[in-house]
Order: C-alpha cells, then sequence, then structure tokens
C-alpha cells in the first residue's frame, strides 16, 4: 500500500491491493470486518477521514464497516454500475445519482438520495487556433469518447457518414478494434473505417479537449436504442455544452428538455434525417441564442457549483 501525491494541490492517490475475491459472498460481520481492516491501514496512511464518497459499489460496499463520525456517500454515475447497490444506497448517510433511473432505485433503499449533474471542470484551456481538423470537406463532425464503447450505434451513424457530404471525425482509444463480442454493430464500424469522409484521431488530452470541439461544426452521440436508459446522461454532454458547438444526440433523457438547443432523435431510425436536417441549417443551429443557451448551461454545472449543492443537500441531512 503506497501514497503518491497528483498534479493537483492537496489530492493524493492511495494504492491499495483491493479485497479478496468472493467479499460480497462472506458473512456480513465478516465483510465489516475486512473492510475496516483495510480502512484502517489507509488511515495509516492518511490520518483520519472525516468522508468516504464512493463512485462504485463493489468495493467498501457496506458502510457500517466504517466509524459513525465518517460521513458516507455513495454517488453512482452510471446506471450499469450495480454490484452491491442496494447494501451501498442502505448503509450511506447520503446518495447522489446522475439520471432519474439511478435516483429511483436509490430511493428504494435510502430516501436521502438526490440527482446530481455532471460537471465540468474550469480549468479547461482554447486552443483551438492552434488546431486543423483532417478532411477535404467544409463541414466537420466530430464524436470523442472511446471507439470500442459498448453502447455506440455505428449503423446509423454508418447510414449518415456514407450519405452525407461532410468529413467524421473519430477522436478516441481503441479506434481499430472490430470485435462483435463487444459489439455487435462493429460490422457497421468495419465499414466506417474504410469510408474515404472518416477520420480516426488518438485519444487526447483533456487540455486539448474544448479545442477540438470547437473547431468542429457538429458534434454528435449516437447510442442504441436498447441502450437509452443506460446513457440518459453521458459526461461527454456537458463538455459538448460547454464548447457552444451544435449538438446532435440518440434520446438522451437528461438533456430531453433542451430541444430548443440541442438536436435530439427518440427513434434512432430517425438519427441520420436529423442529422441532415441539422447540417443543412447549420445557420439556424449557430445561431447566437442557441450558442448562449448551450454554454450557459454547462457554466451552471461546473464542479464548484455542484460541490455547492452536494454541500447543500449534505446539510440537510
Amino acid at each position: 500500500m503506497s501514497i503518491t501525491d497528483t498534479e493537483y494541490l492537496n489530492l493524493r492517490v492511495i494504492n491499495y491491493s483491493g479485497f479478496a475475491k468472493g467479499l460480497r459472498l462472506l458473512p456480513v460481520f465478516v465483510q465489516k470486518w475486512l473492510i475496516k481492516r483495510v480502512f484502517d491501514k489507509i488511515q495509516q496512511l492518511t490520518g483520519p477521514l472525516e468522508v468516504v464518497w464512493s463512485f462504485d459499489n463493489s468495493v467498501f460496499f457496506n458502510f457500517d464497516a466504517l466509524p459513525d463520525e465518517v460521513l458516507k456517500i455513495s454517488h453512482i454515475v452510471d446506471l450499469n454500475q450495480d454490484f452491491e447497490f442496494e447494501m451501498a444506497c442502505r448503509t450511506a448517510d447520503i446518495c447522489f445519482g446522475t439520471t432519474r433511473y439511478i435516483i429511483e432505485r436509490q430511493k428504494k433503499f435510502n430516501p436521502n438520495s438526490h440527482f446530481i449533474h455532471h460537471g465540468l471542470s474550469t480549468s479547461r484551456v482554447d486552443n483551438s487556433k492552434s488546431i486543423k481538423l483532417p478532411g477535404k470537406n467544409k463541414v466537420k463532425a466530430l464524436y470523442l469518447g472511446n471507439l470500442s464503447m459498448a453502447y455506440i450505434d455505428w449503423e446509423v451513424i454508418w447510414q449518415a457518414a456514407r450519405t452525407i457530404d461532410i468529413d467524421f471525425i473519430f477522436i478516441g482509444s481503441n479506434q481499430s478494434i472490430v470485435d462483435l463480442s463487444v459489439n455487435p454493430l462493429h460490422t457497421f464500424k468495419q465499414q466506417v473505417l474504410s469510408l474515404e469522409n472518416a477520420y480516426f484521431l488518438p485519444s487526447i488530452g483533456s487540455a486539448q479537449i474544448q479545442g477540438h470541439l470547437k473547431v468542429a461544426d457538429v458534434l454528435f452521440v449516437a447510442y442504441q436504442q436498447s441502450h437509452h436508459k443506460d446513457q440518459a446522461n453521458p459526461h461527454k454532454m456537458m463538455e459538448y455544452m460547454s464548447s457552444g458547438t451544435p449538438v446532435i444526440t440518440s434520446y438522451t433523457e437528461e438533456y430531453a428538455d433542451m430541444a430548443d438547443c440541442v438536436a435530439m432523435s427518440r427513434n434512432n431510425s430517425d438519427w441520420p434525417d436529423l442529422f441532415r436536417n441539422v447540417v443543412e441549417n447549420l445557420d439556424q443551429w449557430n445561431a447566437k441564442s442557441m450558442i448562449t443557451k448551450r454554454t450557459d448551461f454547462a457554466a451552471n454545472h461546473t464542479y464548484d457549483r455542484q460541490l455547492d449543492l452536494i454541500q447543500e443537500k449534505i446539510n440537510g441531512i
């Protein structure tokens, strides 16, 4: 077990060996003993801890193992973070989630459960003047994220990319992975990889994200219809919004009330036509009022503002 500094002031990382497999299957008193033992070892490195804020209900899921004076927070940002969900909720002092589906489930086990949107870093860098996206077409559409993600709807992306005369740029890891066991729609990813107007670029650092988003003409998200509930609030949407660039997305529930500045299809079958419509009416989607709505929304969800809201909820316990 070790503790190391990071590039951020007052933030340190603890590396520990974790827990033996099958912890969840052990009697509760044994779980608590093992969890407390690891917690005590961590405190030997850090000194007394006042808050345990967990985003992972597969470890430290039984908060009853921790001292009473420690504030215990279970914060779930993905619906598929579903390991010891009930135990983590029941034993936490307060729960947070990023979608109504997560909150509805948390409230079954803990009434102190609250919606908290994704946050936006205020340390973003705009290096857009030094960035030039590839391609021969005037209009550039950009997707940023893990390119082997199981939820991506490569079929509708392929339908749009092969019929709309613009450049489609994909930035992220695993660009060359085509694996039907990961995503059955990778058949269409292979087709997109072969298109002359599709360009795949490697991952970029966080400091470069905002610049790339701003030089694009359109930003897009396309998740499979069957995963709309899982992807009701992807974190990339907040970054997209902060750039002001027009956004085209499959149904994303936590942004459904922003149809006046976000182009969203209820059904994936409509997504390619929606994409074409936005591209053909970019002046409308680039109206100053729309850009302002998108950037103002993101500015109202900085990490500082989210922390203030979280503090308010904690004070209400």
